[in-house]
């Protein structure tokens, strides 16, 4: 009877809620990361410019993560040509 009880049976009901939780949140976590980067970028811009900071960490950050949010997004773009 322990056979029947694999990794499977435990992990797909916390596969199925965190999926039907990820799809309302998704679009909160594009505005949450554009809005903590529209607060960071002239931060950090401002503190470069008065010596403060020699390099953008925060922003950069932040940046790659609204990328990696926003990848879904992409699989809806025309295909690009190919360059010769």
């Amino acid at each position: 009877m322990a056979l029947l009880i694999g990794p499977c049976l435990l992990v797909a009901p916390v596969v199925a809620v965190v999926a039907v939780l990820a799809i309302p949140l998704w679009p909160v976590a594009i505005v949450v990361l554009g809005a903590a980067w529209l607060v960071t970028w002239p931060t950090e811009r401002a503190m470069r410019a008065l010596g403060l900071v020699d390099r953008a960490r925060a922003s950069a950050a932040l940046a790659r993560w609204f990328g990696v949010a926003l990848r879904p997004w992409n699989m809806f773009d025309a295909p690009k040509p190919p360059t010769s």
